[in-house]
């Protein structure tokens, strides 16, 4: 379901139309965007686990590690240049720098576990966000830390992309800005 609501909110804030459009493909018209372009660093935290033999998938270990590919778990901490705008003037960014956590939970049986994020940067005081993180393909993680400001009509997606052949970065990547003139948050 979490998934979904990503995708969805991705969508309608690509899908929205300009100012002076006739027709919307959304019931909220976007007043202005940005372009954004991410560089930062990652540092992870704790190796993939070794908990079972990845030729039957049960314990003991078998001295490889039971992920391979993306391994997002550690601190993403990224700034965000913006590259082009339509708004009047450049947009007040949320913070100087945008940081969140992944951490990996096993399961007891060490048959699988689960992922938590937990945003650092910006402290959000009012506002929404959605952060994940997920295999892009090609030896990549692709984070998506998406805030929702000003009654949800601002909205910051951030797209940050780790190359997992070189674990300790840097980060790069992309993001869009974009003022609404209605409620955006799905």
């Amino acid at each position: 379901m979490r998934t979904t609501g990503l995708l969805l909110s991705s969508l309608l804030f690509i899908g929205a139309c300009g100012v002076g459009d006739e027709e919307t493909n959304t019931p909220d018209e976007r007043l202005c965007a940005a372009q954004l372009g991410l560089t930062g660093t990652f540092t992870m935290s704790a190796p993939a686990p070794d908990v079972v033999d990845n030729d039957t998938n049960m314990p003991p270990s078998d001295g490889q590690p039971d992920f391979t590919g993306c391994w997002p778990t550690g601190t993403w901490a990224f700034t965000a240049n913006i590259e082009s705008t339509t708004c009047s003037s450049a947009p007040v960014q949320p913070a100087t720098e945008y940081r969140f956590t992944t951490t990996y939970t096993q399961s007891p049986d060490g048959a699988g576990g689960e992922y938590t994020y937990t945003l650092v940067s910006p402290a959000l005081q009012m506002g929404e966000y959605r952060l994940k993180v997920s295999s892009g393909g090609g030896g990549e993680c692709e984070g998506v830390m998406e805030l929702y400001l000003d009654g949800a009509k601002k909205a910051w997606i951030l797209h940050p992309a780790l190359n997992v052949f070189n674990q300790s970065g840097p980060l790069t990547g992309v993001g869009e800005y974009g003022e609404f003139d209605e409620p955006i948050y799905p």
